[in-house]
């Protein structure tokens, strides 16, 4: 009777602390629902539009590039070529959106851009057709500051890390559905699975363009910048670049952040591109098409569960310490992929979960330091500016990750390894921030 008296109790106080635990965190997630109100709301309500079927389609893009005959390093090349577009599109992105306005600037470039770009793709018959995909695809990066000052717009400075992770959780939400993807493919293979997966994402970019023209509207910032703008009747160059840039460079907290985000993006844009082709070779893991969906959904899981804690957790006064610990995870991540032996999935699984909280803490947290460097007015400009620095320089990273997994699939993931341990470094020794009240902008 005593054992049992005590196996009661310690199960009654696990289950009294599990619920105080899980109701703490989602009264937090209440809170942060309810203070996040008009564009920033309706931005984080439309990303399952986009995010259920892209999610679907990011897992066989690259596997169906080379079903139409493009070659590891051509899909390499190809995605090089895809920064590149960015680049010539952001870079005019703070303009468009100060002279037209947030809301129609992103209106009309995602509208063109992602609807012609999946015409391409559903289509498609040849490596000229993928090429077409990339390029609007990336186009559509004009729109990418007004997307970005829309998504923190009536947002306190020490809410924003709140929003990114709320967008972090729709997303996550949505990937739930990614086992639909393993069964278009399997059941109709990869060329007809896929091509089925692209129509959704037709349908579902088209909803969601519907709504965001339907709630968003223009802030009083924006409109004021549009009138100004008017005044100008000519393109100032020194405006939106020189002067742009020296602001860049001359604030060491952005200059960092942007440091370790070229260091973050060059690293994942070489993962994220050849991981499923390196999963289903047979020179890398061997396994099978309707395996990958498994991972994405793993990643969902433990994004949407590490991005529930964190909203109670991401204080602006541990923005750092969170960065430099959670930096080494990838680092971690690395080294199993290198280690992993042929058709081992456990591994896999413990490296994508690694990988996840990573992502999940170091998205909302870089999206909000950076925000809070950057004054109202000049926000546009300084993400446009920001984006096309930091596209610029990682331009490289799929042509190098197509030669060195050419080369050897294992290399590339050797290469991965040493960036992710430089961009801890550069976070633990380098990086400054300092919390918006303290900022002088």
């Amino acid at each position: 009777m005593f054992l049992f008296d005590e196996v009661e109790k310690i199960a009654g106080n696990f289950v009294g602390e599990t619920f105080k635990f899980v109701d703490f965190h989602f009264s937090g997630l209440l809170r942060s629902i309810k203070s996040v109100k008009g564009n920033a709301r309706i931005m984080i309500l439309s990303i399952p539009f986009w995010a259920i079927p892209m999610s679907w389609l990011g897992v066989y893009q690259s596997i169906f590039a080379k079903h139409l005959g493009v070659t590891d390093t051509e899909l390499g090349f190809i995605a090089s070529m895809g920064m590149l577009f960015q680049i010539g599109t952001t870079i005019f992105g703070g303009y468009v959106s100060d002279r037209w306005g947030r809301k129609k600037t992103l209106m009309f470039w995602d509208t063109i851009c992602f609807i012609t770009a999946f015409l391409f793709l559903i289509f498609a018959r040849n490596i000229w057709y993928f090429i077409g995909y990339t390029v609007f695809l990336n186009a559509r990066y004009v729109g990418f500051p007004a997307w970005k000052c829309m998504c923190i717009e009536g947002v306190k400075p020490a809410q924003r890390s709140q929003v990114f992770s709320l967008t972090n959780i729709t997303g996550a939400l949505s990937s739930f559905l990614v086992l639909f993807a393993g069964f278009f493919v399997d059941r109709f293979g990869i060329d007809g699975g896929t091509r089925i997966i692209v129509g959704f994402c037709i349908l579902g970019v088209s909803g969601g363009l519907y709504y965001r023209q339907k709630y968003l509207v223009d802030s009083c910032d924006s409109k004021f910048l549009v009138e100004e703008a008017k005044k100008d009747n000519y393109f100032n160059v020194k405006k939106y670049y020189v002067e742009t840039f020296k602001k860049l460079v001359s604030n060491k907290s952005i200059f960092w952040l942007l440091v370790v985000q070229i260091l973050v993006v060059f690293t994942f844009s070489m993962w994220n591109l050849y991981w499923p082709i390196y999963f289903v070779d047979e020179k890398g893991l061997g396994l099978k098409l309707a395996d990958l969906p498994i991972f994405s959904l793993i990643c969902s899981i433990v994004s949407l569960t590490a991005t529930f804690l964190a909203i109670s957790l991401l204080k602006q006064n541990v923005y750092k310490k969170i960065l430099i610990y959670s930096s080494l995870l990838p680092v971690i991540a690395a080294i199993i992929y290198i280690l992993t032996p042929k058709n081992t999935m456990y591994l896999l699984v413990i490296s994508f979960v690694i990988n996840s909280i990573f992502a999940s803490l170091y998205g909302p947290i870089t999206e909000s330091m950076t925000a809070d460097s950057m004054n109202e007015k000049e926000r546009a400009r300084l993400f446009s500016m920001f984006s096309t620095v930091l596209y610029l320089f990682c331009v490289p990273s799929t042509a190098l990750a197509g030669i060195l997994y050419s080369i050897h699939p294992k290399l590339l993931f050797i290469v991965i390894l040493l960036l992710t341990f430089l961009t801890y470094l550069f976070i633990r020794y380098k990086l400054k921030y300092r919390s918006v009240s303290k900022n002088n902008q």
